[in-house]
């Protein structure tokens, strides 16, 4: 949930940033301002998830208590095969390139219809 709320702020953030700056340059350009800013959600997407699997594999790791990157003996706990599950069925950053392309392009027809909106208003 964390990520996910991280995510939601760090592109409002990044948006005002990015309206701001073509501000204070004297022009707004909607497009540009939504390209950028579908480009930096695609790549949050994929940093996102590889922070994930160094995450899930810190856990792991955690396990091996000697250190030789094997699980024996006392090693091998409840815990242990619960953290493997999850690194070896994390299918995620397999597929987050390919996943992250429709949901930017979605983000970016949103984003692009709300900016086209609020400028049309002023």
């Amino acid at each position: 949930m964390e990520k996910i709320l991280l995510l939601l702020v760090s592109q409002i953030l990044f948006i005002y940033l990015l309206i701001r700056y073509y501000k204070s340059k004297g022009t707004i350009n909607t497009s540009r301002i939504v390209l950028i800013a579908s480009l930096f959600f695609y790549f949050s997407i994929i940093a996102i998830v590889i922070i994930n699997n160094i995450t899930l594999r810190s856990k792991l790791d955690s396990f091996d208590l000697n250190h030789d990157g094997m699980f024996t003996g006392s090693e091998i706990t409840d815990a242990q095969k619960e953290a493997l599950q999850k690194v070896s069925s994390d299918s995620s950053s397999t597929f987050a390139p390919l996943v992250a392309i429709p949901y930017s392009l979605v983000y970016c027809l949103v984003l692009y219809v709300i900016l086209s909106l609020f400028r049309k208003q002023k």
